[in-house]
């Protein structure tokens, strides 16, 4: 057991014993808040979802008897809108410093804010933290749903659970046992990069507002901006942080899914070549050539469900990831900048990079892993067509339906529908830093 392993422990524990630690963790991680609320309010609604399925239409042909009020999920005014509106005024406040307008600045409402920051770049510090309450803003207004079926994907938090072990695909104990480590680690370092900047974060403003004496301006202004700065560290923290992580999850979770239905098709297509060569066992390779594919089938739907369900955090993720960069890139290589300052930027800027990059990596390896089950079904398509084991009429059906999907395989998408794939990057990405340049 590491480190990682013993804070998942203590927090496990703190979630179970403590309510106040509860309240104020799901307050700061709203996904775990409309977790809990559906696991408890909605009690007898989620005995009726199918959760080997991570599907909408299996979803909703399961609550076929639930009145439909029961699937609108309220839009929480302390854990939602509260985080969403202490953004909106850390916007306004700063916005006369990225806007440069002179005639804000001569009150003392906005004059308190730059104080908590470094004299010699408080706008584009401003403007980093304006584009991330922006994108916390967008999370919590239009990213965060409030139906109840646009949070199935909340499943792989409660993996624990006795009656959630032996789940679909993952029927290995050691598939999922890889699972719930690789979830349980990564959320523990999600929770310890946020902890931590949240807290130097306020130690940071304390000896600005120390050296710089904004107290002198207006006390009662230092005391509220200072409040109102030390939540939205929090609350960006999270946002920056808690999705990705959420999204990374859910992809590692499709990704295992689709390694093990690979895994099951290579070794069913030696065996057809093995059968094929004595002319034996017919029968039983048409019928599980059709189960095979029906578990694929059944893996996409969980793949469009899931993009269905994360669309809106992926894309305002993607937009706000993509300005961010863009907007540091011509800090970087634009602006004579000091040393401290070009550290911090080129910091924040290979981290943004990071998580924009293992976002791309994992929806392009489970398009990667789709077009290699096609390759495979098409590959024993063939081999079974010319030994006669289908007829004429099967073998175009099914190899009509595989160059189709073959065509358009299905993923995570952008909001225009574009498949997200690891071109994805390269091609719109560069594109819109070189137009800014040139």
């Amino acid at each position: 057991m590491n480190l990682l392993d013993l804070e998942t422990r203590l927090w496990q524990k703190w979630m179970h014993n403590s309510i106040y630690y509860r309240r104020i963790h799901n307050h700061i991680n709203q996904l775990f808040y409309y977790n809990d609320f559906i696991r408890q309010k909605n009690a007898r609604l989620m005995k009726n979802i199918d959760y080997d399925r991570l599907d909408i239409e299996t979803t909703n042909r399961k609550k076929t008897t639930t009145e439909t009020n029961n699937n609108i999920i309220p839009r929480s005014f302390i854990n939602v809108i509260i985080p969403g509106m202490f953004n909106i005024i850390f916007v306004i406040g700063a916005l006369p410093f990225v806007l440069q307008l002179e005639i804000l600045k001569h009150y003392k409402f906005f004059q308190i804010l730059p104080q908590f920051i470094p004299k010699s770049g408080p706008r584009y510090v401003l403007t980093l933290n304006v584009i991330w309450s922006t994108m916390q803003f967008f999370q919590m207004f239009y990213g965060i749903s409030t139906r109840i079926e646009r949070y199935s994907f909340l499943y792989l938090i409660n993996l624990n659970d006795d009656h959630h072990d032996n789940d679909g695909r993952l029927e290995s104990t050691i598939e999922s046992n890889q699972f719930r480590l690789f979830r349980n680690r990564l959320l523990s370092i999600e929770r310890c990069l946020v902890i931590s900047i949240a807290t130097i974060g306020p130690l940071l403003m304390l000896s600005m507002i120390i050296k710089h004496s904004a107290w002198k301006i207006s006390i009662y202004l230092t005391i509220f901006w200072a409040f109102v700065f030390h939540c939205c560290i929090w609350y960006i923290c999270s946002s920056t942080y808690q999705f990705p992580t959420i999204i990374v999850i859910v992809q590692y979770y499709l990704i295992l899914k689709q390694k093990s239905l690979k895994q099951e098709m290579y070794q069913f297509q030696n065996r057809l070549y093995n059968n094929l060569k004595q002319n034996r066992k017919i029968q039983w390779m048409r019928l599980r050539l059709i189960q095979l594919n029906q578990d694929f089938i059944w893996i996409q739907k969980e793949i469009a469900s899931c993009d269905q369900q994360l669309k809106r955090y992926l894309n305002i993720l993607f937009i706000g990831f993509d300005l961010l960069i863009t907007y540091l890139t011509c800090l970087i290589f634009l602006v004579n900048l000091s040393i401290e300052f070009l550290l911090i930027y080129t910091l924040i800027y290979f981290a943004h990079i990071g998580l924009l990059a293992i976002l791309i990596f994992n929806c392009s390896k489970i398009v990667h892993f789709n077009r290699e089950f096609l390759k495979l079904n098409k590959k024993c398509l063939y081999s079974m067509k010319a030994k006669s084991v289908l007829t004429d009429r099967n073998f175009y059906k099914l190899d009509s339906v595989t160059n189709l999907m073959l065509e358009k395989t299905s993923g995570f998408s952008l909001f225009d529908g574009t498949v997200i794939t690891s071109r994805t990057f390269f091609t719109k990405k560069t594109f819109k830093i070189s137009d800014l340049i040139y």
